[in-house]
């Protein structure tokens, strides 16, 4: 099997206990409100469904994070929102290592990635089988593009991901053509705004 990149995801996640974790994101109407440090309103077309909140609290590179995520599903496409804090205050989040961009009138860095999906990946990756289980399929493959920012301390951090099933992640599918859609699709459905 070709080794899908998760880092489109919170990935390689060790554990999931899912008692008593924070719940950071809510619903309110077709509004999704993250309520931690990093609290930005998502609001989208009502046409997709709602998912979500879940919370747990996995563990990534030995540190431990507190998460909720919570999604906007369509027919081929999906808007996923993780909010998350470090469970011990370490301080280490930064993404500044990504391409900077302005959002919606904030400041984010970018990433963007294809990845092609088995049977196998959706069972055993949280997020990913989050979205099987609410009626995303996400075989053959996903483009998945995410805006990430973090607060201040380093200690919390909101990731928005839009993600478009696609045939396969080939190069000759995946063109700069093809990534200039999936921007003007993000500006069309996706309206950011803080409380």
């Amino acid at each position: 099997m070709n080794k899908v990149l998760f880092l489109i995801f919170t990935a390689f996640l060790t554990s999931c206990a899912q008692s008593d974790t924070p719940n950071y994101l809510e619903f309110h109407n077709n509004a999704l409100r993250a309520t931690h440090k990093v609290s930005f309103v998502l609001t989208v077309p009502d046409r997709y469904q709602q998912a979500g909140p879940v919370n747990h609290e996995p563990t990534f590179n030995n540190r431990p994070f507190k998460v909720s995520l919570a999604a906007f599903v369509g027919d081929s496409s999906f808007i996923m929102v993780h909010a998350e804090t470090l469970g011990d205050q370490s301080g280490i989040l930064d993404y500044s290592d990504l391409k900077p961009v302005t959002f919606k009138g904030f400041q984010f860095n970018t990433r963007s990635q294809c990845a092609e999906f088995t049977d196998e990946v959706i069972r055993e990756e949280h997020d990913v089988k989050f979205l099987y289980d609410n009626n995303f399929n996400p075989k053959p493959a996903v483009y998945l593009k995410q805006f990430l920012t973090t607060s201040a301390d380093g200690n919390a951090e909101y990731v928005l991901s839009y993600g478009k099933r696609v045939l396969n992640c080939s190069d000759s599918l995946i063109t700069e053509k093809f990534k200039a859609g999936i921007n003007r699709e993000i500006d069309n459905q996706v309206s950011l705004s803080k409380d």
